[in-house]
């Protein structure tokens, strides 16, 4: 596995699976568990939620590093025209049409309440409405792509590696005092760059450590993410952006990932790990759903109402994120193949 990048890894196909759950469980919980974060206590449900908000947290850094474990390592990705060609048909066409129907439920929601229609239009330029924040972030991230592999083939291992460090404390650093409107501004982009960059380098020399190693290391950092939690220190829970970018979240994210590159996994976990993407944009609008039909009979139970909504969302949205490929693969396959797709006129500009 050493320094080879193909394009399917089981292990990460499971860590894939795992984050997407994850990144679900951020969401039910934070359904019930946001309205008293504030306030510190040492009930059962807010300790089990806060440990839930916080074990949780290395799903979007776990994403993004195995994006940039394999598109970094992938020396086609410098040309422009190839790379932008292939992301925007694979990743961006088929969000359009859901970003269009997340968009008109929105505006149907106003239609029933407040009347304020232009809020979702602001979401919708900046990225701030449902969970669409990090396909905006993605977006910015993917421009960079073609830079990024063309300096790297320009410099030595230890540079490398050296850079990606700095770089991480920077991002640490920096996020500690910034607060972002926009999912696609420099300040996030960058940000999540340094997760990219470093998916790549663990994923190449991830056997420099012990894999039980990675595993002790990251739950220490989630336990000491807890008790300072319980001692009152909130500054990364409430920010969008920010709360993936604590130091100990950090540490803990990029372990997680180590500790998966150093296992092997056997069962071919490829055509679920495939969903995952649509799963992701199709979950929030099924929980909020869910929420509303189990809140009442289980809205005084918070704890079996998060579970059990959470793994609900997974096998609905998995099984819409199935339809949907198959009618997206289908309307594509004859409409627009990727062959035409990359013919078209507007990469000339990159000839």
């Amino acid at each position: 596995m050493k320094g080879k990048t193909t394009d399917r890894n089981n292990s990460l196909d499971l860590l894939r699976i795992i984050s997407t759950f994850a990144v679900i469980l951020i969401h039910c919980n934070a359904k019930r568990f946001m309205d008293q974060a504030a306030d510190i206590s040492f009930s059962t449900n807010y300790i089990v939620e806060s440990i839930f908000n916080i074990i949780t947290r290395f799903s979007v850094p776990v994403f993004v590093m195995i994006s940039g474990a394999f598109i970094l390592g992938n020396d086609k990705n410098k040309d422009f025209k190839y790379f932008y060609s292939k992301s925007i048909y694979k990743i961006f066409l088929p969000m359009i049409p859901i970003v269009i129907m997340l968009f008109a439920l929105l505006e149907f929601g106003q239609l029933r309440g407040e009347k304020d229609f232009i809020r979702p239009l602001k979401g919708l330029v900046i990225g701030d409405f449902f969970h669409m924040w990090f396909m905006y972030m993605l977006f910015g991230l993917y421009l960079c792509v073609p830079f990024i592999i063309r300096l790297k083939n320009s410099l030595p291992k230890n540079a490398k590696l050296l850079l990606a460090a700095a770089f991480m404390l920077w991002t640490a650093f920096s996020q500690f005092f910034s607060t972002q409107k926009a999912a696609f501004t420099i300040g996030v982009v960058v940000s999540y760059l340094a997760y990219f960059i470093m998916g790549r380098l663990v994923y190449l020399y991830h056997n420099k450590v012990n894999k039980y190693v990675y595993l002790i290391i990251a739950f220490l950092m989630f336990a000491i993410t807890f008790i300072v939690r319980m001692k009152g220190f909130t500054h990364y829970l409430f920010d969008t952006y920010k709360n993936f970018f604590s130091p100990t979240i950090i540490i803990a994210s990029i372990c997680i990932f180590g500790f998966f590159c150093s296992i092997n996994i056997k069962a071919d976990l490829s055509k679920l790990s495939a969903l995952t993407f649509y799963i992701y944009l199709f979950h929030k609008v099924v929980y909020i759903v869910l929420f509303k039909i189990t809140n009442p009979f289980l809205s005084q139970h918070e704890l079996l109402q998060i579970i059990s909504v959470t793994f609900a969302t997974f096998v609905i949205a998995s099984i819409l994120a199935l339809i949907y490929k198959i009618v997206w693969n289908y309307i594509s396959n004859k409409y627009f193949t990727f062959e035409k797709w990359c013919n078209n006129r507007i990469w000339r500009i990159f000839d």
